[in-house]
């Protein structure tokens, strides 16, 4: 059996057997259904690039939540170190702490810096991508970032695009935005209060 074959025949098998994959991965994790989606479809990614390289799997539900898993708690861990880097960023002495409703300035600031972000993104992603590959993306960050709920197979729906490809694409950019100096130095002025 060739390498095509064996992925073609892992991808038919998560495809056969989706709910009960899922399912093992939430009985073994906390669950967050803000990064469950996502985890569970970059893992089938990673698993059919490995068998693309040459890896041959004789168990695919054993190998496959053993991935999963692994893949799972490494995000998970990021999202909580995420988080408490953006609790530790207001301090009580804080001046918007001293509105009686504490909690909407925070929250009106917080918006405030999404929507910054997503314009100078906008712009920095147009100037370096294809506007296809730029609008997914987009509309990707957006709904993540409302907490609206995205996942790969929802955004093959909206774009009617390949899976793999709007994976590769989300994939491609969020390690350019990882690394891009324009876009990191612009997270930094947000997070210092210094937008011009």
């Amino acid at each position: 059996m060739s390498f095509e074959e064996h992925g073609q025949e892992f991808l038919q098998y998560v495809a056969d057997n989706e709910a009960r994959l899922k399912k093992n991965l939430k009985k073994n994790i906390t669950y967050n259904p803000d990064i469950f989606d996502d985890v569970f479809q970059d893992t089938i990614i990673k698993v059919y690039d490995r068998i693309m390289k040459g890896v041959t799997i004789k168990d695919f539900e054993q190998y496959f939540f053993i991935a999963s898993k692994f893949q799972y708690i490494n995000e998970d861990n990021k999202v909580k170190k995420r988080l408490k880097v953006e609790d530790s960023e207001f301090e009580p002495d804080d001046d918007r702490f001293a509105e009686e409703d504490n909690g909407w300035k925070i929250k009106e600031e917080r918006n405030e810096n999404i929507n910054e972000l997503f314009r100078f993104l906008s712009k920095r992603l147009n100037e370096v991508f294809t506007p296809a590959e730029a609008d997914i993306f987009l509309i990707y960050y957006r709904l993540k970032s409302e907490k609206a709920g995205i996942s790969y197979h929802k955004m093959v729906k909206i774009t009617g695009r390949k899976f793999s490809e709007i994976s590769q694409i989300i994939q491609k950019i969020k390690k350019f935005i990882r690394t891009d100096e324009a876009i990191i130095e612009y997270k930094k002025k947000i997070l210092n209060g210094n937008i011009d």
